[in-house]
Formats: structure tokens, sequence, C-alpha cells
């Protein structure tokens, strides 16, 4: 998409200053930039163009207690429920509290949301106790954001430099001094610097074979955090989604879970639903009951044994309701209306990432972190549905609130993290390979042998610096994010939301809390 105002895509310069630093221009970072961008001189860097982000992909909605059979206590124990005990209480009243006011913000950047009759529609996800979930096209709720907050930030103020990959934070006398940054288009290296850094990189779904992720989601925020010495948490907790399309040579597209929320069910070859055996909910199950249930099944039956039934969906058929999913899986030779669909999970959501107190303050003064790049402790072990753009959302623009006001900008003091110190030999490796570690050790299913191997092996990857050139910066990030994540993982020895451990199958009280670490070792 061309420009539209003049300073976007500016040629690279040596050094550039603003006010504040915003790296990502996925839902967090645009709100954030918005929001601060009458206040302040803005800078945003992206890897890739302002369109591209996790938020473009998703196809689920935002959560938001707007219903008159509905509130923010109810949305409140909803959270608190599939957050497994280690959920952040105060950033969870947070989120539901300001749920009206994020609506209402997006609706004022021009999002349209789907309406039935003179109201918002609202939809049903898993583990939600009534329907609140709003979405824009049936299932296209992240393009319609993303389209629309791309275009009020080119229209805006706001400075804009695209594909520029952020190599490394700046620090100086222990804060944040901004970013080094690589202009991939020309090779050329600069620094922008800025009093503020606020990363808005997105997650890590690219750790892993299979991701519903986009190419760019390769943890490059929370790897600059850790080279920087700032404290990561949750990292063992990577959400997988239940339901992508599994077929031989096609991507691992996502099948909204408002699918599943509108009657769709989960079923093997012969049309029998299994859910059930493992939860009540069956379908309606939070995501990792229902992803572990799906793998187990498919670890009998081999690909092509689970499917996605969407014949029999209230409000209309796949055709007509989720009109833009049909259309990709037509693509595919694949008809929703009249038949079912291979799926399998896939990873979806990193809910660990950069430690960040109620208004996104990292433990590394004048550093920020908003979105799935964060770990708010809102979603604790496990997130809820939908939660995740309402979480972009509420805690972005409180970001902008305080980057803005006359308050102090330091970092904030918390309970001290656990050291991981890198002192391998660093070993060449190819992306696949860290890939293959990561699904087999560090996913759906682990254990304590695995996870030692995996971490040994992620830990020499780890060690390998960077390049010069953007492929090269990924992996080096990925590694580095895979290893905290093993780490975390293989420290963690029971089964909590998303971690499950073979070896320690059930859930021990003594270790509801969220394990935070830093990193000794730094790219040189």
């Amino acid at each position: 998409m061309p420009a539209e105002n003049s300073q976007t895509s500016q040629p690279a310069r040596q050094k550039r200053a603003c006010d504040l630093l915003i790296v990502g221009t996925g839902l967090a970072g645009l709100v954030a930039a918005l929001a601060s961008a009458p206040h302040l001189r803005v800078l945003i860097i992206t890897k890739a163009t302002i369109e591209e982000s996790n938020t473009y992909y998703a196809q689920g909605g935002i959560a938001a207690a707007l219903g008159t059979d509905d509130s923010p206590d109810r949305h409140f124990q909803d959270t608190i429920s599939v957050g497994a005990a280690i959920s952040n209480r105060s950033a969870v009243r947070a989120l539901v509290d300001s749920a009206r006011d994020a609506i209402t913000e997006l609706i004022a950047h021009g999002v349209a949301f789907d309406t039935q009759g003179d109201q918002l529609a609202r939809g049903l996800e898993a583990a939600h106790s009534v329907p609140r979930i709003l979405h824009s096209g049936g299932a296209a709720t992240g393009l319609a954001i993303q389209t629309a907050l791309s275009a009020a930030a080119r229209s805006s103020a706001i400075e804009i430099i695209e594909n520029a990959q952020m190599l490394d934070l700046l620090v100086e006398g222990g804060r944040c001094r901004g970013a080094r940054v690589l202009a991939t288009d020309s090779g050329e290296e600069f620094e922008c610097r800025a009093p503020v850094t606020v990363l808005a990189t997105g997650g890590a779904g690219r750790l892993y074979a299979r991701t519903s992720n986009p190419s760019i989601a390769t943890g490059d925020g929370i790897a600059a955090a850790l080279r920087a010495g700032a404290v990561v948490t949750n990292l063992e907790f990577m959400q997988f989604h239940p339901t992508a399309l599994d077929m031989p040579g096609r991507p691992a597209h996502l099948l909204s879970e408002a699918l599943r929320g509108s009657g769709a069910t989960v079923v093997d070859r012969a049309g029998r639903r299994f859910l059930a055996g493992a939860d009540e909910r069956a379908e309606l199950a939070p995501r990792d009951v229902v992803a572990r249930a799906i793998a187990r099944r498919l670890l009998r039956t081999g690909p092509g044994g689970v499917l996605l039934d969407a014949r029999g969906i209230s409000g209309g058929p796949p055709s007509v309701q989720y009109s833009a999913l049909w259309r990709t899986l037509s693509d595919f030779g694949l008809d929703m209306d009249r038949e079912p669909v291979p799926v399998s999970p896939v990873a979806h959501y990193l809910i660990g990432g950069i430690r960040t107190d109620d208004f996104g303050r990292s433990s590394l003064p004048g550093l920020y972190a908003a979105g799935e790049t964060a770990s708010t402790g809102a979603h604790g072990a496990n997130r809820l549905a939908s939660n995740s753009l309402l979480e972009a959302v509420v805690f972005a623009r409180r970001v902008a609130d305080l980057v803005t006001s006359d308050a102090d900008w330091r970092g904030w003091e918390f309970t001290p993290a656990r050291p991981v110190a890198v002192d391998a030999c660093p070993m060449e490796f190819e992306r696949s390979r860290l890939q293959e570690v990561m699904w087999r050790e560090v996913g759906i299913f682990r254990s304590g042998e695995g996870l030692e191997a995996a971490l040994g092996e992620l830990t020499r990857m780890a060690a390998r610096p960077a390049a010069a050139a953007r492929s090269d910066q990924e992996l080096a990030n990925l590694a580095v994010v895979g290893m905290m994540s093993a780490r975390a993982a293989l420290d963690r020895t029971e089964s909590r939301g998303t971690h499950f451990r073979s070896d320690h199958p059930e859930t021990d009280p003594g270790q509801a809390v969220a394990n935070s670490y830093r990193l000794d070792w730094k790219a040189g």
C-alpha cells in the first residue's frame, strides 16, 4: 500500500531522534502511537510494512462485557478461572474494566464491528460464560482493526520507518535510550534515540514448526529486552490453538474459535464427537484442554484423524457467516458448507514475555512493552479466548497515558528474577532444526528428559551471534527466546494451563507463582 504522508518510509539516516520510539505496528504499537502523537514526537519502526502484524491475521474477535446479561465482574471471573491461579488480578481488573472504552476507541478509529439489529453482535467462545465476543466480517476482525489503525497512523503526524529490523536496544547509564536498527532494503545500520521506547513486536510463534503466526513473529522484542538485561516471565506458557487446517502442503490456516462458538463440532473420521471425554464443556472447554485432547487423538490416528464440522452452525452457513474464511478454504478445494475439514493444533499465542507492571513498565528504566511482547500477568497460565486484542488496546493506552504525563518514567521494583547464563560454544543451525526441537520437546506435551535435551541444544544455538541480515537476526532472536522458554518449562515441575508435563501431570499448589528470568550473557 503506498504511503499517504510525506513522512512515511523516509530513507534511513545514521541517527534519528524522537520523544517516543515504538517498535512494531500491530494493534498495541498503533494504539500507543496514536494516543501519544498529539503530545510527543512519535517514531515507529517496523521490520515489514505497517500493515503486516499478528493483528492482521487475528480471526477471532475482542472480548468486552457490553450486554445486559454481562458485567466486568463476570468477565473478570472467567479470565481468572482460565488463568489457572497465577493471573495478576490487578491487571485482569484493569483489562475488564477498560473494555468498553477500548471498543469505543477502536470504533472512533474507524473499526466497524458486526451488528445485530441496532446492537453490536456478540458471539460465544470457549470458557466465556456468556456471549461477549465482538467480531468484524465474521472471522476477519484483525484485518478490520489493522486496516483502520494503519490508515489512521499514515494520515497522522507519526513518523513511520518500514523495513527496519531492530537489532538491539541502546542502554546507557542503566537506562534504555532507543534502539540500533538495520534498514533491510539498504543494509544500512542506524540509531533511533529516544528517552522512552515501547516494544510492541508481537509474539514468537515461529519458534514452532506449525504455527498460526506470520513469518515476522520471531520474538524480536523479547530477545532484545533479554540482551539489554530486562526481566521476562511466563515464557513456559505457549498457547496452542486447537483447530488449524491440517492438510499436507497447505498453510496451517486458523479456523476461528468463533466457529465452535456458533456450534461447530470436533469429530473423528466416523463423525463421532469425543471432546466431552476430556471436559464436559467439550468444544467450548479452555483452549489448552481442547488442544491436548485433539493432539492425543491424532497421536493414535495420524494426520486427518480429527475434523471440524461446521455444517450445523447457527446464524447461517459458513459461506455466509464466515465468508472470508470460507473463501480461503474454497481456494484449497474445501467447502465448509458441505463437509468437515481436517484440523490439528498449532502454536498460536505466547502468554509470557517481557515482564511489565500494570502500566507497561519493564524492569529496565525507559523501556515499556505492550501486546503479546509483554507479560502483564493478565492471562495467567492460559489466555481466555479473545482477551488478547483487548489486552493490546487497554495496556497500550495505559502506556501512552503514562508516558505523555508528568509521571516518573523509572523502572519498577519486583521480586528478583532467576539468572540464566549462556556460556556454551555457539553452534551453526538451521531454523528448521530449532523449530523441530521446540515442537517435539517444548510443545503441547513435555517431559523433564526432553526439556533437558532441548535446553542443551537451544543454549548452544542462543550463543550464536546474529549477522547483519534480517534472517540471521531473526534466527538469533528465536534461539534466545526458545532457550528461555525451555529453561522455564524445565523449572516448572508441574502441569498448569498450557504447560503440560507428562512426568508431572498434576498441578502443584506450591508452584502457583509466575517465574521470572533475566539473561546474564549479552551478545557482543
